[in-house]
């Protein structure tokens, strides 16, 4: 036999054998198709599923071959749970509506590079006492620096339209990127819930009607509260009370502190730069107006009063604010407030190595958040889309392990997409700085 019907022969062997496996492939596959149609379950694939009103992920796992239909198990999981709750939270706080869990009814996961999963469950209206079907598509990214970073991409009464899935980071600010803060120090916290006072720090470039005055550990308004200044300088320098730290209630009371502000800077810069020891004096203020872009520009026309002339006239000044609001919360508020109570349970959800496998007790202590939206009060800091919660919280279960005092830092961002919301979450003992 030549070399060439060697070739030849071994040639037709190994695609003999190919013929056999692609046999044995198509018969496998009649087989499956033929126990998934024996046990009802022949779903047919994309794009036929809006037709049959399934919805993709919900309802059917496209991730596999052949495509199965996600089945009701109405379990009991926790986590599970968890992951409803957040995207209940999410369309309430989106919609203006109050929806509570009631129990999750089904679940898929799809892993990539991430975990996406997929919940249905029931929801209830307490207006008008109503069960209804709700779905909530959440995407977990954690990692050992940072236990929780869920963000929900779907949160909706059930239907089977396309989600939305994309993430626009480019539409939160930078302020809330990057590593988690850390916890706010204890002498902090002690130094606001005593009495609220500020340390500023000034700073001026050398230019005409210049001046930057930064919070250091700063407390501006809480919940109407006027703020008293206990910097040993502040009356030397002529500066009234509350002059430099209430700022975010314009217009009744902030553009006054506004144009304080101003005269104090021309009266500093005269008196130092030029000697001419000049004192003008705040009268009221006649008229203002804000323009927004990255910060807040405040330009504020007063009244004033030259003591040496006794001579009254009008006077300019503009102001840039582009601080960020540390409100702590009053208990009141997230006594209103029960998402608050859902974020603590995840933050001690995820303290616990994910091990819970019901809701635990647990008691707010304290409740601080940071924010650089514009509110006119301290409690609507609690409506701002993105913010920083530091949560200070006790465990009341039975469990010796965990019956102690615990901290969570839990950052909370959103993208402004309907059912988009991103939350992260670490204990204090993990926390790293900006």
């Amino acid at each position: 036999m030549t070399s060439f019907e060697i070739i030849r022969a071994s040639l037709a062997r190994e695609l003999e054998e190919v013929m056999e496996d692609f046999e044995l492939l198509r018969r496998e596959k009649r087989r499956r198709k033929a126990k998934l149609k024996f046990f009802c379950l022949d779903v047919p694939n994309v794009p036929d599923f809006n037709k049959e009103g399934l919805a993709d992920g919900f309802d059917v796992n496209n991730s596999c071959y052949p495509s199965r239909l996600v089945k009701s198990t109405w379990g009991d999981d926790y986590d599970i749970a968890l992951y409803g709750k957040l995207g209940l939270h999410c369309h309430n706080f989106q919609k203006g509506t109050n929806f509570k869990f009631v129990r999750w009814e089904k679940f898929s996961v799809i892993s990539t590079a991430y975990d996406y999963v997929y919940v249905t469950l029931d929801a209830k209206d307490p207006v008008s006492d109503s069960v209804f079907s709700f779905q909530t598509l959440l995407n977990e990214d954690s990692s050992s620096d940072c236990p929780v970073m869920w963000s929900t991409l779907a949160c909706r009464i059930k239907c089977d339209d396309r989600v939305d899935d994309h993430w626009d980071d480019t539409a939160v600010d930078d302020f809330y990127k990057g590593a988690m803060p850390k916890w706010l120090s204890d002498e902090e916290l002690a130094q606001w819930a005593r009495d609220h006072k500020a340390i500023i720090r000034k700073t001026m470039d050398g230019k005409p009607g210049h001046m930057e005055k930064r919070r250091r550990k700063a407390l501006l308004k809480l919940f109407g509260l006027d703020v008293v200044p206990n910097h040993p300088d502040f009356n030397k320098e002529g500066l009234a009370i509350g002059f430099d730290v209430d700022n975010c209630s314009y217009p009744l009371l902030g553009d006054a502190l506004y144009g304080r502000l101003g005269l104090y800077c021309h009266n500093f810069q005269k008196e130092s730069f030029f000697k001419m020891g000049r004192n003008f004096e705040f009268v009221r203020w006649e008229k203002y107006d804000v323009i927004s872009t990255a910060d807040v520009h405040f330009y504020v026309t007063l009244d004033a009063k030259d003591p040496a002339s006794d001579s009254v006239f009008s006077f300019q000044t503009l102001l840039c604010d582009d601080s960020s609001l540390n409100c702590p919360v009053q208990e009141s508020e997230w006594q209103k407030n029960d998402w608050l109570h859902l974020f603590t349970e995840i933050a001690f959800y995820s303290k616990t190595n994910n091990e819970l496998t019901a809701p635990p007790p647990l008691e707010i202590e304290k409740v601080v958040v940071v924010t650089k939206e514009d509110t006119e009060e301290g409690h609507e800091k609690l409506k701002a889309h993105n913010a920083i919660f530091y949560v200070s919280y006790k465990y009341n279960g039975e469990s010796s392990e965990w019956a102690r005092d615990h901290k969570a830092v839990i950052r909370k961002t959103m993208d402004r997409k309907p059912g988009h919301i991103y939350l992260e979450v670490v204990a204090a003992d993990s926390c790293h700085t900006f």
